[in-house]
């Protein structure tokens, strides 16, 4: 039968046995079991018990759809990244992320091949202080743009020890991401999917330009249309959609498998994200990239910002942004072409976000849709 684990960020909580093992294994994490232990013991009895596979939701959250990664294919990828960074035995990982995530259960999978030790940084929940200099050293990390953010925002040093940070997870700004070199943390950039058992390019060590550099265990290319397709041994053997007490299984079909990102490819190999297919609406007819137009507005700010997408009887899409900041309205259209223009703001205290940080974008689009008059 399947084993369940509900997890935080505790190396010692896997099973000694968890890589080798031929059980499959249901991960979820800790803080989302709170008031959903039926939810959580239909997915224990309803999943498919795959022999040599884990169970991760696709957000690291429950959710109503989750992936099937073989242990064989996370520990390929691992693998991919141990060369990728040129670790070695000696070298110890710091681990900030959960492990019911491929974020954190990479981590782990890296450190089994190599025998290296994992020290936990988030013992009580998440401190950018456990990070600095005076409390840890260690050799290796990954962190997602968030806990970059507070690391810049309080100034922590990093220990002289440290040489590669894999920052995944969501989009790092360039401002985040050139503010934390400033402070000597050496950050790559990442590109990767629960669909593809962690990373599928990052930047290489020791290089500045934060340029996406594919990792060996991945062919990527891009069609007419700019969508990234992907083959890699790595890639999940199938979902399961949860839908009310339903749960679907979907085997993956063989060969590439297409993504929902927009994509370039440089001559030298080298992949840049242009956004998301589910990012471009229509307004007025014309198109809006409403990832590329958050990127202009919070450059032009120089504050966060999300823009919401709601839909519109004349105008086919309306634009609304959401900040924890009070924002002028006329100075957010400044320079705006008429179909990008912002239709209203809402100021939310806090962000709503996921246990890695993630913005819960459809829960700031129910709030701005619900201010609105009927």
């Amino acid at each position: 039968m399947t084993r369940l684990h509900v997890l935080q960020s505790d190396p010692e909580a896997l099973p000694k046995d968890f890589w080798e093992s031929e059980q499959c294994e249901l991960m979820v994490i800790a803080r989302w079991t709170q008031d959903r232990s039926d939810e959580v013991k239909r997915l224990h009895q309803q999943l498919p018990d795959l022999s040599g596979h884990v169970w991760i939701a696709t957000s690291g959250t429950l959710s109503s759809q989750w992936i099937a990664l073989s242990k064989k294919a996370l520990l390929l990828s691992a693998a991919a990244v141990n060369k990728h960074l040129n670790a070695d035995s000696t070298e110890s990982w710091g681990l900030t992320l959960p492990l019911a995530h491929v974020g954190g259960l990479g981590i782990m999978a890296r450190a089994y091949l190599l025998k290296q030790k994992v020290i936990t940084l988030a013992t009580d929940g998440w401190k950018p202080t456990a990070l600095s200099a005076s409390a840890w050293s260690g050799h290796l990390l990954s962190l997602v743009p968030t806990q970059v953010h507070d690391l810049v925002q309080q100034k922590i040093v990093p220990p002289k020890t440290l040489r590669a940070v894999v920052v995944g997870g969501d989009r790092l700004s360039p401002e985040l991401y050139q503010a934390a070199l400033k402070l000597g943390w050496p950050l790559l950039p990442s590109y990767g999917l629960t669909e593809c058992g962690s990373q599928i390019a990052t930047a290489q060590p020791l290089e500045a330009s934060g340029k996406l550099t594919p990792l060996s265990h991945v062919k990527l290319r891009v069609d007419a249309d700019e969508r990234l397709w992907i083959e890699s041994e790595v890639l999940f053997t199938g979902k399961a959609i949860v839908e009310q007490e339903k749960i679907i299984w979907a085997p993956r079909e063989t060969g590439a498998w297409a993504t929902q990102d927009r994509a370039e490819i440089a001559r030298d190999g080298s992949l840049t994200i242009l956004g998301r297919f589910d990012s471009v609406v229509k307004v007025r007819g014309e198109k809006v990239d409403l990832n590329a137009l958050e990127i202009e507005l919070q450059t032009k700010l120089g504050t966060p910002l999300i823009i919401i997408s709601l839909t519109d009887v004349r105008d086919g899409s309306a634009l609304y942004v959401a900040s924890e900041q009070d924002l002028s309205i006329d100075l957010i259209n400044q320079g705006l072409l008429p179909h990008q223009k912002i239709r209203g703001v809402q100021k939310i205290a806090t962000f709503p976000r996921t246990a890695l940080g993630k913005i819960k974008r459809g829960e700031i689009q129910a709030m701005i849709s619900s201010s609105l008059p009927r």
